[in-house]
């Protein structure tokens, strides 16, 4: 009896433990194609910073270049204030429950102006779910899935932001 109690015991440990995985995945540019027409390239400057714990990847430059790469044409002013885009990465994993991979992204964006001010923030939280199919290629798409959808709402919400240029 008591080696079915242990047995029993260490089953649903390891299936406790087979399903709390998370792993980490960078991601590659998001397929979206945006240009921030609002946002001229001469005007504003990126900033992305990485809160996560233990984060080693190349997250921080892939967003920036994605970023970066979607502000708009240069804007012909005599106004030399620049702005600048402060995104902090606050969660970006794949993390494992019972048959499914889920990933989570999480970013807080600022926009100040050229005395410091912000002008315009908000919060993205972007999730994606798929049946556990191919394991940790399962895992990398999901993870992949949830950066898309931020960058998505990320565009978004840059694009209803109106600046001050004369």
């Amino acid at each position: 009896m008591r080696r079915i109690q242990i047995f029993t015991t260490l089953t649903f440990a390891l299936f406790v433990f087979g399903c709390a995985q998370t792993a980490l995945f960078t991601p590659v540019f998001s397929n979206s194609h945006v240009v921030l027409s609002n946002l001229p390239q001469n005007l504003i400057a990126v900033d992305v910073r990485d809160f996560r714990p233990n984060s080693n990847d190349d997250f921080v430059s892939i967003l920036k270049e994605q970023v970066t790469s979607a502000l708009g044409a240069a804007f012909n002013t005599s106004d030399e204030t620049k702005y600048t885009i402060k995104i902090d990465i606050i969660e970006h994993r794949s993390y494992f429950t019972l048959g499914n991979w889920n990933a989570s992204t999480a970013l807080n964006v600022k926009l100040y102006n050229a005395t410091d001010e912000i002008i315009y923030q908000f919060e993205i939280h972007a999730d994606a779910h798929r049946s556990n199919m191919f394991g940790y290629k399962t895992a990398r798409d999901v993870s992949q899935d949830s950066y898309d959808s931020a960058v998505s709402q990320l565009f978004s919400r840059l694009s209803s932001v109106s600046l001050d240029l004369e």
